[in-house]
């Protein structure tokens, strides 16, 4: 939506600090949460090994943490993406190939080819757009191959990427939704839709509020000055325009006000009207209490994890609050552990140990931390009552690693 109505304002949204703070609190949340691999079948003793191998291969990655916040623009966007470049790094005792280094790719970027079923194109292809001025550097057999994958389309010229370069980029989509029937220009929603174009109606709503607010401000806020001046007398209306001018009134607006001549006409005079400001400062409330919490409720599900308000004692709204939140937050995690699966881990997996390609690892975030104390409290009862425990077990629920001797 914000593309498609105007470009220059999908960039200055993000330029509004309340709704970048939201966007900030809500992806933090997720990439500060801890992560693990999860073996397809956490009893078999190989695939423990093999998740454990790719725990520390991911540990390796540069700026980790980052990579995830940075897909996590999607949120805003749409889609995100993380290019990667890999190297062959020592791992404990072993040569891994691993991201090296990883670079940002900007969402509104990329393009996705549509399938037609025709098999003439690799299904879900991606793509990123590049300047018409750009000019590729590399030996001929290299720069015919990549003038093959540069195509015009809709989006301008667009450099389609190959099978092995797509296994180089990360891809992460928020919301993927259909476009209506009778719109066509919306069918690229199926590849994912942000923030951004949910909320982009009424923050453009709340802008020409603020517009207008400012404009009688800027006119109207230190007063208005009526400078009186006998009508039909071009002299006298010249003399009181100079006089307003000489008069520095200080940002007061001047209106000039021509007098018809009478007995009891005040032909020339200064008049100082003082404005009304009490419909300012409830425009300011709409903006504030309408627009600004909409925006945030979409983006963070509440409004006290930015702003502090009064909720009563015992009443439980800041639980309530804190609860949706924090099922928006698992929301963007369980969408981000795909991506990482697909995209990352699978390939990691294939791309150092190839002979376990049959069993299936997983990225998982944590999510839901377990409740440590009751889950003891239980054990305790349970041992105390003559049951068996696994020290395993204990281990980890504990988060330790049992000792070697």
């Amino acid at each position: 939506e914000a593309l498609r109505h105007n470009v220059e304002n999908a960039e200055r949204m993000l330029a509004d600090s309340a709704i970048t703070e939201c966007l900030e609190a809500r992806r933090r949340a997720v990439a500060l949460l801890n992560w693990h691999i999860e073996p397809e079948d956490a009893k078999d003793a190989n695939q423990k090994t093999i998740a454990a191998e790719l725990t520390k291969i991911c540990s390796r990655i540069p700026w980790f943490m980052q990579m995830r916040d940075s897909l996590l623009q999607a949120v805003w966007y749409g889609r995100y993406g993380v290019a990667i470049r890999n190297a062959s790094v020592e791992v404990g005792s072993k040569r891994r190939i691993l991201p090296a280094s990883w670079e940002p790719r900007h969402g509104d970027k990329l393009v996705f080819r549509y399938d037609d079923g025709s098999g003439k194109y690799e299904a879900g292809q991606v793509g990123i757009r590049i300047s018409v001025a750009g000019t590729y550097q590399g030996n001929m057999l290299e720069s015919l191959r990549d003038r093959k994958l540069i195509e015009y389309t809709g989006h301008g010229m667009v450099r389609w990427f190959d099978h092995n370069e797509r296994r180089l980029l990360l891809v992460h989509k928020h919301m993927r939704e259909d476009g209506p029937f009778h719109d066509v220009l919306s069918a690229g929603r199926i590849h994912g839709v942000g923030v951004r174009s949910k909320i982009y109606w009424t923050w453009y709503q709340m802008v020409e509020v603020i517009q207008r607010v400012l404009q009688f401000l800027d006119r109207a806020a230190f007063g208005v000055e009526l400078w009186r001046y006998p009508a039909n007398n071009p002299k006298a209306k010249e003399k009181t325009e100079t006089a307003a001018k000489n008069a520095q009134s200080g940002g007061r607006s001047v209106v000039l006000v021509p007098v018809e001549p009478g007995e009891n006409a005040d032909l020339y005079g200064v008049e100082h009207v003082e404005p009304g400001l009490a419909g300012v400062d409830r425009l300011l409330t709409v903006v504030k209490e309408f627009f600004m919490h909409k925006i945030k409720r979409y983006v963070l599900g509440q409004t006290l994890t930015s702003e502090a308000d009064a909720t009563g004692m015992g009443s439980g709204v800041a639980d309530a609050h804190m609860a949706t939140f924090f099922d928006i937050v698992q929301y963007d995690a369980i969408g981000l552990e795909e991506t990482l699966t697909t995209d990352l881990l699978r390939n990691l997996q294939l791309w150092n140990m190839p002979d376990t390609m049959r069993h299936y690892m997983r990225f998982k975030i944590d999510t839901k931390a377990p409740d440590v104390k009751d889950k003891l409290s239980g054990l305790k009862a349970a041992w105390d009552m003559g049951a068996s425990l696994k020290a395993t077990d204990l281990y980890d629920l504990l988060g330790l690693s049992m000792p070697s001797k």
